[in-house]
């Protein structure tokens, strides 16, 4: 995964059961606060888990409110702003479902990217200023679940 040139795993992978003791947190500090500026975020997926919610990834949490997340939700992919979900597009279950398939988040000059495999799926305005104040969950959400776990 690649936060801003932050978090970098490289030719490696870690399996995620699909339940609410399988995640990844990472204390929030400065390296994840984006503010208003440009970044990237960047990582390979390979989704096995039916789970109903499952979050790639989530900074913040429901009651603080949700500072940036992404979910594949029924096969509607999310990219969470500010406690709101963006809907991004409709994804077949064969394209990132049991394959390694890569996203990308990528916001320049005020306008956020979503790619996938290298094609942009989705293009939007973006002036947000990301200053979290909870820690980055990785595979599930701040509030942990079964129904949010991400399993792969």
């Amino acid at each position: 995964m690649l936060f801003s040139s932050i978090i970098y795993m490289s030719l490696s992978s870690i399996s995620f059961a699909g339940d609410a003791s399988s995640y990844i947190t990472v204390s929030n500090s400065q390296d994840i606060n984006f503010g208003t500026g440009d970044f990237t975020i960047e990582w390979y997926q390979k989704q096995s888990d039916s789970n109903p919610f499952p979050r790639i990834f989530q900074i913040g949490s429901y009651d603080d409110g949700i500072v940036l997340g992404v979910s594949i939700e029924g096969g509607s992919f999310y990219y969470w702003t500010e406690s709101s979900p963006n809907f991004v597009t409709g994804l077949n279950s064969v394209d990132y479902k049991d394959v390694w398939t890569h996203f990308a988040i990528s916001r320049t000059s005020g306008t956020t990217q979503i790619f996938m495999n290298g094609t942009s799926i989705f293009s939007m305005p973006d002036t947000n200023n990301f200053v979290p104040t909870a820690d980055l969950t990785v595979a599930n959400e701040y509030s942990k679940s079964n129904a949010a776990a991400f399993g792969g």
